[in-house]
């Protein structure tokens, strides 16, 4: 087979390779001489569009030249009579309506002024009025056309129509035929506005290539008839724009070859571009390529041809011609190849016919190989000296010995253990005997082969006798699985005897079979006394219900399995808990044999889940019902309300400021606290209302008795009231208040989840109302709640884009009123591009947590804008808000570092404001946390002074800076006397601790006067500027110093 394949690859190769390369010359031939046509078919195309030039310009000039010679013969000047203009008018009048292809004809003078203009207009020509002539002086064409000599004509460059500076709509091609001529030595322009739509859809359809097109591109490169309609015409003002680019953008080296040729050809990749510019000369004879008849200056245009050469040569290529040639040519090779082949074929019968006959011998040995070889009993034949003729696979697994090198080696040897080999000996004796018998029986014996894992091997030996010789055939199998499956029974009976669990064994008619000593143990009953009864009796006796028993037996006969947890009474009162499960046995036939009944001793089991059942439902400290059981008892409640047509009213208890108490005091103490709150809650109820505890410091009540308003506002104050008064835990009094949030079913929810959510946004609600007071939830309420989610679902997945953004507020310098400083406040943008209020924005970021990592972010663009600053040397102070979050709860010294590190700004220029009531909240943390940021170089201003509560002692420890009096104070100075005597106390107080003061909300020059009198440094507020974006501040207070309001000006480094 391979011989003949080898003499078929010899024989064709040399003719396929012969007839590839004849092919692939003519080919070669055939291409070259396509290409040549198509260049010759591109430029006949554009003599065509010469000839369709010709055609359609022709009577033009024809016209021009009628209507020169008649503007003459009128004798046309600026003192002409209104009757000579007025025959002028009528012939321009008459041609305008006898050719549908002029928009308007004029006359000009000198001066570039319209004495007549006939316009058309829906299918009419009328003179334009005197007082709707234009001056066109300032028109290119009118100003080219008076450059011309006399008596010759001027053609305008192809462009859209245009009236008063605005392109005429629907559009309109415009080409302008201008006449200069002179009567009595004063030079006069006839203008012929020619509409190009013909001509362009003309040269645009003679094209009839598959991927042909013809352009059209003015003297400056620009599309006049472009690939697309929106390519076209995009050099004309006011013309829309697309993303398409011109001519001259898009193929520029094509464009530098047009402009210094009239007509060649270019060849750029698959394409072939083909351009002629036309000109125009004296005389047209026809056999001059690209000229026109005009006596004028080149028309401004040049048609371009482009063509794929490679799909136009692939057209010509596969015509009908060629096509046959194809085919006959083709013919030849496969009558070439038809002929290799049954050369091949009669090699290969040749070949075939010798490898059956090998084939055949071949099979007859795989045949007794195979069955030796993939027998699943080993297979060993010895000869009589033991030695090894033949083995297989199966028996150098069971034995553990290598295949291969066991030929020819004595059996033996290759068995351990000598017990094992005089086995094998008597084994080949007593064959031998029994031949020497005629008994021709095989001879069965079973020994133990010891490795890594017993193993039990059975041999079988027989003898077969050869012409010349005879051997010894041993046939084995690994039976060490029967022998395990028969000691697993074994030890599977022991474990039934021996198990703890108490088991009895019966057939399918319920005759005791078997029962172990745990039973008898458990029950008292011996063995002797049971085994052959019926076992229904002790069913009875264990269930004690007739009922009962008879649904038992009959699930039993019906194969299920039967579990059941049984409670057994003892003698001195006790009980035992035995969980008992009764299971049928199938046979191999799939029907029940036997029953099996297991019973086990769950007495601490039981007793142990009990007490987890109290862990899992009921508060340790308080011993009240936990969340889980309020849960479930509120869904029971909710159902037998839904079936009554009853309410029930969910009251959720949260405890003010708890964690000021843990802090402070302790846990211990805390405890101590929720407990005598409990019981105080607890005393304050009803018969059959619910007080549990949910949470570390929040608590519920379900009341399903007496759910009326009135009822549930009185129950409500006596809570709160009786929470709220004076408790003493550890010698210590305590002050504690609660906030309480009301919803009740039907009117608020129909299921608990909902119940439980709109109860909890009624005590957020109170909460926010200065707490120690409840609330009624209302659909308002869940309103707000739902907008206030989905504000923070945006307010979180827009950190770190440009929704968050600092508005800038200048600082003034108080005698200069130089800008020293800014304060940047923070703004957020949403979905629609609207800012939204702070006031609405920053108690959510607080109260999720959201303003440390959105914080993280503004403090790095705070510091990313002051280094930009300080590079173009505007060297003002820089302030940013430090929310309370951010101070106690975050790491803002690490954050405002890497910020410093990462821009290169000065820290020395940067201030963090904070308010005075955030440092009081943890005295400690902020104290450290503002020594940290004072050691960065960073300045620390109080915010809003004289609002809070702050210690002057605790004012005087922390590193302070700056102070900034609240606009509460500022707002009603200079009339207020109490302001006045504040704002004078708190400017004294900050000079004295040698800090810097601010006084926001300046909104009057009274204001600002008054201040500056008692020593305030800096002012900040409307007066001098309110707060804005980033480029508009830059804009007015950096970029234009000359417009500042109220005489600011930008201080610099320089």
């Amino acid at each position: 087979m391979k011989l003949a394949f080898l003499r078929f690859l010899a024989l064709l190769f040399p003719l396929l390779s012969i007839t590839a390369a004849a092919a692939f010359y003519i080919y070669h031939g055939d291409v070259t001489q396509l290409e040549q046509r198509i260049q010759e078919r591109e430029r006949n195309l554009h003599q065509s569009a010469l000839h369709i030039t010709r055609l359609h310009f022709a009577p033009i000039i024809d016209d021009l030249r009628y209507l020169t010679q008649k503007a003459n013969e009128l004798n046309i000047s600026s003192h002409s009579s209104a009757q000579q203009q007025e025959s002028l008018a009528n012939t321009f009048k008459r041609m305008t309506q006898t050719r549908a292809y002029y928009d308007q004809i004029r006359l000009i003078n000198v001066q570039g002024l319209e004495v007549i203009r006939i316009n058309m207009k829906d299918g009419q020509a009328y003179r334009v009025p005197k007082d709707q002539l234009q001056d066109k002086s300032n028109r290119p064409y009118v100003q080219e056309s008076l450059k011309i000599s006399p008596g010759t004509f001027y053609t305008s460059q192809f462009d859209l129509n245009m009236e008063n500076g605005q392109i005429e709509t629907p559009i309109k091609p415009m080409l302008r035929f201008i006449s200069h001529f002179t009567v009595n030595g004063e030079s006069w322009l006839i203008s012929l506005n020619y509409l190009g739509h013909d001509y362009l859809a003309e040269l645009d359809n003679q094209y009839n290539w598959n991927d042909g097109q013809n352009w059209l591109v003015n003297n400056e490169g620009n599309w006049l008839l472009g690939p697309t309609s929106d390519s076209a015409w995009q050099f004309m003002p006011s013309r829309q724009k697309t993303q398409d680019q011109d001519f001259f953008q898009t193929h520029p080296s094509l464009w530098k070859k047009i402009k210094f040729s009239e007509n060649g050809q270019v060849r750029q990749g698959e394409y072939l571009y083909t351009f002629t510019r036309f000109f125009s000369g004296n005389k047209f004879l026809g056999d001059e390529l690209f000229t026109l008849p005009f006596d004028g200056t080149d028309l401004p245009w040049t048609i371009i041809s482009r063509i794929n050469i490679n799909e136009a040569v692939f057209e010509l290529a596969f015509s009908q011609q060629r096509m046959v040639k194809f085919a006959i040519f083709t013919l030849l090779v496969m009558t070439l190849v038809s002929g290799c082949i049954v050369l091949a074929w009669h090699l290969l019968q040749m070949l075939r016919h010798e490898k059956s006959l090998k084939q055949d011998i071949e099979d007859v040995a795989l045949k007794y190989s195979t069955v030796l070889e993939h027998a699943p009993d080993g297979l060993i034949t010895i000869s009589s000296d033991m030695t090894i003729n033949t083995i297989n696979k199966a028996a150098g697994h069971i034995l553990n010995i290598n295949v291969q090198s066991a030929k020819g080696k004595n059996l033996l040897k290759l068995i351990n253990g000598h017990k094992n080999r005089e086995q094998m000996k008597q084994l080949v004796n007593d064959v031998r005997e029994n031949k020497a018998k005629n008994n021709h029986n095989p001879v069965k014996i079973r020994i133990q082969l010891n490795s890594l894992k017993t193993r039990h091997v059975e041999f079988i030996a027989t003898e077969t006798t050869y012409s010349s010789s005879s051997e010894l055939l041993l046939n084995f199998r690994d039976v060490t699985y029967w022998i395990e499956r028969e000691e697993k029974l074994k030890s599977m009976s022991r474990a039934l005897e021996q198990s703890n669990d108490s088991i009895i064994i019966t057939n399918h008619r319920g005759i005791i079979e078997y029962v172990n000593q745990a039973f008898e143990k458990f029950t008292g009953v011996r063995s002797k006394d049971i085994i052959g009864a019926q076992s229904s009796t002790l069913l009875k006796r264990t269930l004690d219900n007739e009922k009962d028993v008879r649904k038992v037996q009959e699930q039993l006969k019906d194969g299920q399995t039967i579990h059941r947890v049984l409670a057994r009474r003892q003698d001195d009162d006790s009980i035992l808990y035995e969980e008992k499960t009764i299971s049928p046995i199938r046979n191999n036939r799939g029907k029940i044999s036997h029953y099996i009944s297991m019973g086990k001793d769950i007495t601490e089991r039981v007793l142990f889940e009990s007490k987890l059942h109290k862990l899992a439902h009921y508060d340790l400290l308080t011993e009240l019902p936990n969340r889980t059981l309020l849960q479930q008892f509120l869904e029971k409640a909710i159902e037998e309300a839904k079936r009554d047509l009853s309410s029930i009213a969910l009251l959720t208890i949260d405890l003010d400021h708890f964690k000021k108490i843990n802090d402070s005091l302790s846990h211990d103490t805390g405890d101590k606290v929720l407990l005598a709150i409990s019981k105080r809650i607890n005393s304050s109820l009803r018969e059959g209302d619910l007080l549990a505890r949910l949470s570390g410091d929040e608590f519920a009540i379900i009341i399903k008795q007496g759910v009326e308003p009135a009822n549930i506002v009185n129950m409500a104050n006596r809570i709160i009231n009786h929470i709220s008064e004076p408790l003493c835990i550890d010698n210590k009094e305590l002050f504690i208040t609660a906030s309480m949030g009301i919803s009740l079913f039907p009117d608020d929810s129909n299921n608990m989840e909902t119940l439980f959510k709109n109860a909890d946004i009624a005590l957020y609600r109170a909460k926010e109302e200065n707490r120690n007071r409840f609330c009624f939830f209302t659909q308002q309420m869940g309103l707000d709640s739902i907008k206030r989610i989905q504000l923070e679902s945006e307010l979180r997945k827009s950190i770190g884009t440009q929704r968050y953004q600092l508005y800038y507020q200048p600082k003034v310098n108080a005698i200069t009123h130089d800008i020293c400083g800014v304060e940047a406040l923070l703004r957020w943008e949403d979905e629609d591009g609207q800012i939204q209020s702070p006031l609405d924005i920053i108690p959510i970021l607080e109260h999720s947590g959201l303003i440390i990592e959105a914080g993280e972010y503004l403090i790095q663009q705070a510091c990313r804008q002051l280094k930009k600053w300080q590079q173009e040397n505007y060297q003002f102070h820089f302030a940013l808000n430090i929310s309370a979050r951010q101070l106690l709860n975050s790491n803002i010294v690490e954050t405002v570092s890497k910020a410093i590190v990462d821009t290169g700004c000065d820290p020395q220029c940067l201030e963090l404001e904070i308010t005075e009531s955030v440092i009081m909240a943890d005295v400690k943390t902020a104290l450290n946390k503002l020594m940290g940021l004072e050691a960065l170089g960073v300045k620390i201003a109080i915010d809003d002074f004289g609002t809070g509560y702050s210690s002057l002692a605790y004012l005087s420890r922390f590193p302070v800076h700056i102070l900034k009096v609240d606009r509460e104070f500022v707002k009603d100075l200079p009339k207020n006397k109490d302001n006045i005597t504040i704002t004078r106390s708190i400017v004294e107080l900050a000079h004295n601790l040698n800090m810097v003061v601010v006084a926001e909300g300046v909104e009057t020059e009274a204001q600002e006067q008054f201040l500056a009198s008692i020593g305030v440094e800096e002012f900040q507020g409307f007066y001098f500027g309110a707060p804005m974006p980033l480029e508009e501040f830059e804009q007015q207070y950096l970029t234009a110093p000359d417009i500042y309001p109220n005489d600011l000006k930008v201080h610099d480094s320089e």
